[in-house]
């Protein structure tokens, strides 16, 4: 892509990336009670905690107090935290905050992420890329104290440095450095999303017969390194937290899908205390999971493993599961359902007038379309997975030039969707949102495969305009007498 080209669609993207974020009616998501988990961390917390309104409105204005100090949860999303905390005390007045400084920071990391991957793209991917990850489905999660809207960045970065090294005659070391930073970033931003930086890791071993490459020692570095992180953070994680997702999963999702609870629940080593307990989550006050000692416990009879011999073992709870599960994922937009209850996380803030929990449509032609024909259609949704990532193997295995790199991108795509699912799978109460990342990976394979489909058609005009320029380069026979 020529830099007058590059110039436009960054200017394009800039533009809608700041629309959504700074001009009115800005846009943002609202809390569902885990903004907390990240904003403790920096003593930031409501201006008037009795009017915050959870899951309808978006707020940008926070006050830092003492009172709003606490621990928090460990995160890599910390770290632009605490740089818009230093730009909050340059620029706003003392103990005030505003997550619009946030946003701007995300935006930046964004945009500079949209800038490389146009370095090594043609117009038609930056125009596809453009259209699915600057629309409101995406950009509103940088006003959010989420953790995965730092999870968002690093992922981007991730890709397009997977990109720019597969694809590279030559891997410079920077390069290869900054993908491992990254993807640590990436595995200790969330526990959810511990197992995605995994599936980037063939890239720092498929040298595709390229001179210059890293040496083995430094690829097995890197490759340590990013386990390393993963492995330490997992072990890290809060016991209380795993087992509170552990008994939404069990109890809200699975075991009322069987036959007879009761029974399944003592074949887990339970108590009947528990029997009562089946159809309900954590947050209901009966089942006691708020409470530390009880939920700690509880975690040392049902572990992960008795998770997933119990996953393994009811095949018919599973299958409901996993319409539950489709169901969530083909409605796209950030939202939890809590029984018949569905919370929609607005957009915008409450001075705009708009109703509760409205969503933005800003630029969402792309997710409009998706969700006109797979929204509540479980298994549609699910032959569409099946269908893209057919399709998306296929065009990378007719690829006449760069076919190891497109096969290698298929395959850490078709990886990344069991990485993402399985977390949201063993949950059960914010299966909605936890599968935003999900669909964000759908999207890259419909990019990539557009991008993909595109390659063949100029390959296939290329080849014959080729072999002409061949014949015509080559000398007339002479005739003998």
């Amino acid at each position: 892509m020529t830099r007058t080209w590059r110039s436009a669609f960054f200017a394009a993207a800039a533009t809608l990336v700041c629309l959504q974020l700074f001009v009115p009616p800005v846009l943002g998501i609202a809390d569902n009670c885990d903004f907390e988990k990240l904003r403790t961390r920096a003593c930031i917390g409501p201006e008037v905690p009795e009017k915050y309104p959870y899951f309808e409105y978006f707020v940008p204005g926070y006050a830092i107090r003492a009172q709003y100090c606490r621990a928090g949860t460990p995160t890599s999303a910390a770290i632009p935290l605490a740089i818009s905390l230093w730009a909050a005390r340059l620029v706003l007045p003392a103990g005030h905050y505003d997550l619009r400084l946030l946003a701007a920071l995300y935006a930046i990391l964004f945009l500079a992420a949209y800038w490389y991957f146009n370095r090594s793209a043609g117009p038609a991917a930056g125009v596809v890329v453009l259209a699915v990850f600057c629309s409101a489905v995406y950009v509103p999660l940088f006003s959010t104290f989420y953790m995965d809207a730092a999870a968002f960045i690093w992922l981007a970065w991730a890709v397009v440095l997977s990109i720019r090294i597969l694809t590279a005659d030559e891997v410079r070391w920077y390069t290869y450095l900054a993908l491992a930073g990254f993807l640590v970033l990436l595995a200790t931003s969330k526990t959810q999303y511990v197992l995605l930086p995994l599936c980037f890791l063939p890239v720092f071993w498929l040298r595709f017969g390229r001179k210059r490459f890293p040496a083995v020692l430094v690829r097995a570095a890197v490759s340590c390194a990013v386990l390393l992180a993963a492995g330490l953070y997992m072990s890290a994680s809060s016991p209380w937290y795993r087992a509170v997702a552990l008994f939404d999963g069990l109890f809200f999702k699975f075991l009322p899908a069987c036959q007879n609870p009761a029974a399944e629940v003592r074949k887990l080593g339970l108590g009947p205390q528990f029997d009562n307990d089946v159809g309900k989550h954590a947050y209901y006050p009966e089942t006691h999971m708020q409470e530390s000692d009880f939920a700690l416990a509880f975690g040392r009879v049902v572990g992960v493993p008795q998770m997933a011999r119990f996953v393994l073992t009811h095949p018919s709870a599973d299958v409901k599961a996993l319409r539950h599960d489709l169901d969530e994922a083909s409605l796209e937009r950030v939202r939890m359902k809590i029984g018949q209850r569905e919370y929609r996380l607005g957009n915008y803030e409450m001075d705009t007038g708009r109703a509760p929990e409205s969503q933005s449509n800003f630029f969402t032609v792309w997710s409009a379309f998706k969700f006109t024909i797979l929204a509540r259609r479980p298994w549609i949704y699910l032959g569409y997975i099946v269908a893209l990532f057919a399709a998306l193997w296929t065009a990378a295995a007719r690829q006449r030039t760069l076919r190891g790199p497109a096969i290698a991108g298929a395959a850490i795509l078709t990886a990344l969707l069991p990485a993402s699912f399985l977390p949201a799978f063993l949950d059960a109460v914010d299966t909605g949102r936890h599968l935003a990342f999900f669909n964000c990976f759908l999207d890259m394979a419909l990019c990539a495969l557009f991008v993909l489909m595109l390659r063949l058609r100029v390959n296939r005009g290329a080849a014959p305009c080729a072999a002409a320029a061949s014949h015509a380069a080559r000398p007339a026979p002479r005739c003998k007498k």
